[in-house]
């Protein structure tokens, strides 16, 4: 192959990569305050960067820059691609990011009511494919939050709900799925428990909940919840498995106020 026809080839390689990566990518902006985004420099006396330098130079700037050097029209095929796979590698784990904040309670970094929602269906879609997967769904609220709230403040009440949140860590198995539903509403899936073992475990857990407390400004705040606990079973559907234990919980709290 003559130069010319090589030069050709790679150009038109180079051409291709980057009509097949940069499409995929997400739009920038071209400028921003009107000036344009920084390019990438050499520092004073260290000569012109390497290709591998001004990669990592790149990535290091900011993700801009990233862009800056894969349009740059003097890259190697190479180049391209280890540009684009850092941007796609970094896009993934923005996704990713992005995704577990859909299914988190920022407040405590449990599952939110949809994750949890989510986790409960595909546990109860276990039990219908295997008679021998089993669980049992809690479903916690706690007493008195509203006093917390009106007598110490919300930052209180925050911390009130995250010490829940770490007792409830601590107790269960890495195995459970833990959430806040919302407000004061706490729940929890215990895997692979079943009727009676599991309810008492439950109980347990429920009992040193009840037997916590968060200290706040010198004082100690006892943590107190209610609990309703059914087991999943395979004719069920979330839905109601929620309110025959959101029953439970009723009938839990209304007796603990007598």
């Amino acid at each position: 192959m003559t130069r010319a026809a090589a030069t050709n080839t790679q150009t038109e390689t180079k051409s291709a990569l980057h009509s097949a990566v940069l499409p995929v990518l997400p739009t920038k902006l071209t400028a921003r305050g009107g000036n344009a985004r920084p390019a990438l420099v050499a520092k004073k006396g260290a000569g012109k960067l390497s290709p591998k330098h001004r990669l990592g130079q790149a990535h290091d700037f900011a993700e801009d820059n990233l862009y800056d050097f894969l349009e740059d029209p003097l890259l190697e095929e190479k180049e391209v691609l280890d540009a684009a796979l850092v941007l796609i590698s970094e896009q993934q784990k923005r996704i990713s990011w992005l995704e577990s904040l859909a299914v988190t309670d920022e407040l405590t970094g449990l599952y939110n009511r949809r994750g949890f929602m989510t986790a409960a269906a595909r546990s109860l879609a276990a039990c219908a494919r295997d008679s021998g997967s089993h669980g049992l769904l809690l479903l916690l609220d706690l007493d008195g939050f509203k006093q917390i709230n009106d007598l110490h403040g919300h930052p209180a009440g925050d911390a009130y709900l995250k010490a829940v949140a770490r007792y409830l860590r601590g107790a269960v198995r890495p195995m459970d799925i833990l959430a806040r539903l919302g407000g004061d509403e706490f729940a929890v899936l215990l895997s692979g428990a079943s009727l009676p073992d599991g309810d008492l475990s439950a109980q347990r857990l429920v009992e040193g909940l009840n037997h916590s407390a968060l200290e706040w400004n010198g004082s100690l705040l006892p943590l107190k919840a209610s609990m309703g606990v059914v087991a999943l079973a395979a004719d069920e559907t979330v839905e109601s498995l929620f309110a025959k234990a959101d029953a439970r919980l009723y009938a839990c709290k209304q007796a603990r106020k007598k």
